[in-house]
């Protein structure tokens, strides 16, 4: 009797959306760019998150497609690949060698009208896979797969923690809840400047400093526990920069006024976030 294979862990992140799914963003729904984390919308349509999946919809004349790159891709090159996809209730599979050598590598099937599964990499030189959608059709898709060989060894078992801390290598965002308030501490080396150091979970991809932004959410200022009696005097925050960024650290420079140089302030937000981007 043939054994069952033993699963192969996915080369995809957050791929498994029967789940938690990992959704640092915090929306329900995504349309073009980065939505659900690792995986960038692109085309006419949308996604929208539910409870155990991801409806995949198509809006117009063309397609719509959710599309995942990776760090290494010339390691794909000569290599074989099965793409698994759970979608409607039914898995379908995809097997190809990958070329890379090709202006046009393009592998794809529709395994029903107007959607389908890719291997991809043109004008971009990007490579990446995809599901899409055309025609004005939407579907339901549950899981996502990758793994070497030449079949499916089926799921693996899904742990968030692990996955979440994958993906926060190339984004990362501070906080999620409005009721949740966010608190860190700086120093005012002027009257109008926190300097502050910010430990994020894992270190994040190289090849530069990420792309940061940030909203205040109710409020985003910042008090002193010395002189501002615990938060009866506050000092509104205009702008942070991101100065320097190595591993895990953020040096972060805020924009206020009216410190005292040299005492050390808190800042804080209710509702609002820093996000870090290193996004493919």
């Amino acid at each position: 009797m043939l054994q069952k294979p033993t699963p192969q862990e996915s080369i995809l992140r957050n791929g498994d959306w029967r789940h938690r799914i990992i959704n640092q963003r915090g929306q329900k729904s995504y349309g073009t760019g980065y939505g659900i984390d690792m995986w960038w919308g692109y085309g006419t349509g949308n996604i929208a998150l539910e409870d155990d999946g991801i409806v995949i919809k198509n809006t117009g004349d063309t397609q719509f497609q959710i599309e995942q790159f990776f760090e290494d891709q010339d390691a794909f090159d000569g290599n074989t690949y099965t793409l698994a996809v759970l979608v409607n209730g039914k898995i379908y599979t995809l097997t190809a060698t990958i070329d890379l050598s090709l202006s046009l590598f393009d592998i794809h099937i529709y395994p029903f009208t107007h959607f389908g599964m890719l291997f991809y990499k043109g004008q971009s030189n990007k490579f990446f896979v995809c599901l899409q959608c055309r025609d004005g059709i939407s579907v339901k898709a549950s899981a996502v797969k990758l793994e070497p060989g030449k079949r499916f060894t089926g799921w693996p078992a899904w742990d968030y923690g692990a996955e979440l801390r994958k993906c926060q290598r190339y984004f990362y965002k501070t906080v999620l809840s409005s009721n949740v308030f966010f608190q860190m501490n700086g120093i005012a080396y002027k009257s109008n400047e926190l300097d502050s150091i910010l430990f994020l979970p894992v270190t994040m991809r190289e090849d530069g400093k990420p792309v940061i932004q940030y909203s205040a959410g109710e409020k985003l200022a910042a008090w002193s526990p010395k002189n501002d009696s615990w938060g009866s005097t506050t000092h509104n925050i205009t702008d942070i920069i991101l100065e320097q960024f190595s591993g895990n650290q953020a040096l972060l420079s805020i924009a206020t006024t009216g410190l005292d140089i040299g005492e050390n302030y808190f800042w804080q937000t209710k509702g609002g976030y820093i996000s870090f981007s290193r996004d493919l």
